[in-house]
């Protein structure tokens, strides 16, 4: 390839580099920006949440003073005797100053006498006005209850005063009601105070009176703008400081619309706009408490930081873009090198290469192929792949060839080539489609002369039938020496029986316990050989493994079992979910009657044997447990007593060959398990061995059968 040809595709994959780089700097930068944005928002929300914990406390708080100053003017006996006389005078001369006091130390603004039927005797704070009757809920409650009641309420003229009633009984009589207020302007200071917000409350119009909220504002010396919002009217000053924008903000919210925040620029600011909803005693919403931050702040600081990212982005995207150019400068220079160390390779290469069309023309072929086939290089690229494959083979490989259009590569595939001498060579093809420089698609091939590969195979495969014809040989001799040695046996049991029974009563004591020593010894040999010879057909005569249940192979095995454990007095205890298993069902029946045979044979004399079989799934396997409550193995005899003969008691303390637990062995080994001892709490012992799981979807295909 010539160097205007490099430099154009160097500059084609640069290109490509930098647009991949500035989308993803692009979606770190938006990426970025969205946290911080998220940020901001969570930081503003808990700003949001603080303000209404501020408010909610600043109202408890308010409420407690007001319900104990109200409690100390209830112990004031001059007022009750004033009270109970329903003096007014009275009242008002010894109300006024504590009143007055009150107003002045903690900004109460309401105080009232209230006569049983909810009609005011006196206000203290506007003794002019009296006889209305009061339906507010806080007197409402008081009046229910006969206890203190506390709530916010709105009043006629705009005004929300944190309202407490207590009725002020004597002697069960009930004299009325006293009730204290404190408007809640004070909370929004709190809230301006404590977290350097700007708050103002707003109340809903449609539950109040033009005249009414007009008369009062005009009475408390507040300016009244009733047109200045449409929903809202606001019950405080200093509306000439808030920004228009906020104005016009203020006028597109409704109640209800609380929690949605607004952002709003003023003069070069950023400011947050949110509004908590305001409640009284009722629970109805009459309002909302505004609050107002200045956020510039933090809106430049994201700014600056997305605006730092981006040039830091842009930095290493062109640092990046330099670097790439290198490394493809780099890349170049060095292809020269590698293209040397492929060719190496392929020439080298012990393995037949060949590259051809797919019409099968050799363009290409590497020594190892030529060899093989015993035509030169040259003489290959005039042939076809066709001309030197037999016709029994050509079939196949259109098929073959089908394949690798299909999916780009096909094998391995075993066929025959013909060698330029005639004979034929057997070979393992691998191929694959590649795509030229010329954009022409070619078949890539790897073959491998398989002729020592099949020699081999034919010598194992002649090996393994002759160990075949050997195993069968051994069975057949192990039969037939199991049967002849079992004949003299039988004869000597039957001559000695005879024996006892004609000369019995002419033997003395000695001689027929050697009778019966003989016989004894008859028995066992006989038990011995059949042992001997079941253990040795282990693995040769099972049948090929499938599913198994273990629960029906327990439940068959304590059938057969039912005599002996009657006998012994024991309990075999299945657990509900034994699994199912990859095994021979015959050979798992006679591992779980050894065992359980075994656990009933060696009880303890002081309890009834129990034995309980459970499993558990281990990965791909199943871990089956066999536990009694017998005498127990001693930790030194855990791996000894799987060995053929081995004997930890004697014959006289129980009978048997020795053998059982080998038989165990080799029947979980055969299933390519492996099987242990365990010590049991508090006594007894844990055989546990492994099997096969069943695989999910019970592949049967895809296992491969010992």
């Amino acid at each position: 390839m010539s160097a205007p040809g490099n430099y154009d595709f160097k500059r084609s994959i640069l290109r490509l580099f930098v647009v991949t780089i500035t989308v993803i700097l692009l979606v770190f930068v938006v990426s970025t920006y969205r946290w911080q944005n998220q940020r901001l928002t969570s930081e503003l929300a808990a700003l949001s949440g603080s303000a209404e914990k501020v408010y909610v406390g600043a109202i408890e708080q308010d409420a407690n003073m007001l319900g104990a100053t109200l409690t100390g003017l209830l112990a004031n006996d001059a007022l009750r005797e004033s009270f109970r006389n329903q003096d007014r005078d009275a009242l008002l001369r010894q109300a006024m100053p504590l009143f007055q006091r009150l107003r002045k130390e903690r900004q109460i603004t309401h105080f009232y006498f209230i006569r049983p039927d909810r009609t005011v005797l006196l206000r203290v704070h506007m003794p002019s006005r009296l006889g209305d009757q009061i339906n507010r809920t806080t007197l409402l409650e008081a009046e229910k209850t006969q206890t203190m009641s506390q709530g916010a309420e709105l009043g006629p003229i705009g005004t929300f005063t944190l309202r407490v009633v207590s009725p002020w009984i004597e002697g069960g009589r009930l004299l009325g009601y006293v009730e204290l207020g404190k408007e809640i302007d004070g909370v929004s200071a709190t809230v301006q105070h404590d977290l350097n917000l700007r708050s103002e409350i707003l109340i809903d119009k449609t539950l109040l009176k033009r005249e009414e909220w007009e008369a009062g504002m005009a009475m408390l010396g507040r300016t009244a703008q009733w047109d200045l919002f449409d929903h809202w009217v606001l019950n405080g000053a200093g509306l000439g400081a808030m920004p228009l924008e906020m104005l016009r903000h203020i006028n597109d919210w409704r109640p209800g619309d609380e929690g949605r925040k607004r952002y709003i620029a003023d003069d070069g600011k950023r400011l947050l706009l949110d509004a908590i909803p305001l409640r009284d005693a009722a629970q109805r919403q009459v309002g909302a408490l505004l609050i107002q931050a200045d956020v510039t702040s933090r809106v430049e600081t994201i700014w600056r930081s997305v605006a730092f990212l981006a040039f830091f982005c842009l930095l290493v995207g062109l640092i990046a873009a330099i670097a790439f150019w290198v490394i493809l400068s780099k890349f170049e220079r060095l292809y020269g090198h590698s293209e040397e160390k492929l060719r190496a390779m392929f020439e080298m290469s012990p393995f037949g290469m060949a590259l051809r069309h797919q019409n099968g023309r050799y363009v290409e072929v590497n020594p190892a192929f030529a060899e093989m086939i015993g035509y030169s290089a040259e003489e290959l690229t005039e042939l076809s792949h066709m001309d030197i494959t037999p016709p029994q083979f050509q079939d196949e490989d259109i098929r073959r060839m089908d394949i690798l259009g299909l999916h780009r590569r096909a094998g391995p595939y075993v066929k025959e080539y013909r060698h330029r001498d005639g004979h034929l060579i057997p070979v393992s093809l691998n191929g694959m489609l590649i795509t030229g420089s010329d954009g022409e698609t070619y078949v890539w091939t790897l073959i491998e002369d398989i002729s020592e590969r099949l020699a081999t195979e034919q010598r194992l495969n002649k090996k393994s039938d002759e160990l075949a014809r050997s195993n069968a040989e051994l069975e057949a001799f192990a039969y037939v020496t199991s049967h002849d040695l079992r004949q003299p046996l039988r004869s000597i049991s039957g001559y000695v029986s005879l024996l006892e029974r004609q000369y019995g009563e002419q033997l003395d004591d000695e001689g027929r316990q050697f009778i019966r020593f003989v016989v004894d010894g008859v028995k066992r040999m006989d038990r011995l050989i059949i042992d001997v010879l079941d253990y040795a057909r282990i693995g040769r005569l099972t049948k090929p493994k499938s599913e198994t249940s273990l629960a029906v192979v327990a439940a068959d095995v304590a059938f057969n079992l039912r005599a002996a454990l009657e006998e012994s007095g024991g309990t075999l205890t299945l657990a509900e979910d034994l699994p199912d298993v990859w095994a021979d069902r015959t050979e798992m029946v006679r591992l779980l009657q050894n065992l359980i045979t075994n656990a009933l044979k060696f009880r303890s004399p002081d309890r009834p044997p129990e034995v309980r079989i459970t499993a558990e799934h281990r990965l791909n396997e199943v871990q089956v447990n066999v536990e009694d409550n017998g005498i127990g193995i001693k930790p030194t005899d855990f791996e000894r007593i799987f060995g053929i003969f081995q004997r930890l008691h004697s014959r006289e303390q129980y009978e048997g060959s020795g053998i059982g637990l080998a038989v165990c062995k080799k029947i979980v080994e055969h299933h390519g398990g492996r099987i242990w001892v365990e010590q049991a709490l508090p006594q007894g012992s844990r055989f546990c061995f492994t099997l096969a799981a069943v695989p999910a979807g019970n592949d049967v295909g895809n296992l491969s059968v010992a």
